[in-house]
């Protein structure tokens, strides 16, 4: 809680940095830009939560985890995800401003309400061979196209509740989708792969 609440606009970690402890920055809604050290390989859960001026973050070395709601209600409108990252927390993102994201080739599972409620997010991209979209995991973001891989096997509940999506392309490996996945979204059309054995 180093930080916690402060006025804080900018600020230099050092070099020498390998962690940053749970809740450093939490509600420091002054603080607009952060370079993270070559030697930070986590981030804790909710250290930048509620920094609703954080407009750019810089990884300088290989994360390779992202903790609980470690940039929820953040002002982020766009984030670089370094390609050593193989794990985000639940809520990571939700409610910031995200606009778009890209999933690096490490991350195979998109867990519960990651960006949930991003209401400019819009595009996503994932790069890796994604496994499960948790529940909640885009509920209520204003996403209007993402490619879901063949890899997908399981769709949560409620993951694409409230979005734009039109078309939803379903993957090759999917044998599962829950109550209410596309809830109140705007789907007109779902496309089965033509390999999938389950939905026909």
């Amino acid at each position: 809680w180093a930080f916690r609440e402060s006025g804080l606009q900018s600020i230099t970690l050092p070099s020498s940095l390998t962690t940053i402890e749970k809740y450093a920055f939490v509600r420091c809604v002054s603080l607009q830009e952060v370079t993270i050290p070559a030697g930070v390989t986590k981030i804790e859960n909710s250290v930048f939560s509620d920094c609703a001026s954080l407009k750019k973050v810089t990884f300088l070395g290989d994360v390779a985890s992202i903790g609980y709601s470690a940039f929820s209600r953040s002002g982020l409108e766009s984030i670089d995800l370094p390609e050593s990252l193989t794990n985000l927390g639940e809520f990571t993102f939700f409610g910031s401003n995200l606009k778009e994201i890209v999933l690096p080739t490490g991350v195979t599972k998109v867990p519960s309400s990651v960006f949930g409620s991003c209401k400019n997010l819009q595009s996503v991209t994932l790069l890796g061979e994604v496994t499960e979209i948790d529940s909640y995991a885009f509920s209520g973001a204003a996403l209007q196209s993402i490619h879901l891989p063949d890899s997908v096997v399981s769709i949560g509940e409620q993951a694409f509740q409230g979005t734009n999506l039109t078309e939803v392309r379903i993957p090759r490996d999917c044998t599962e989708i829950k109550t209410r996945a596309f809830h109140e979204s705007t789907v007109e059309k779902f496309v089965v792969a033509p390999d999938n054995q389950t939905f026909t």
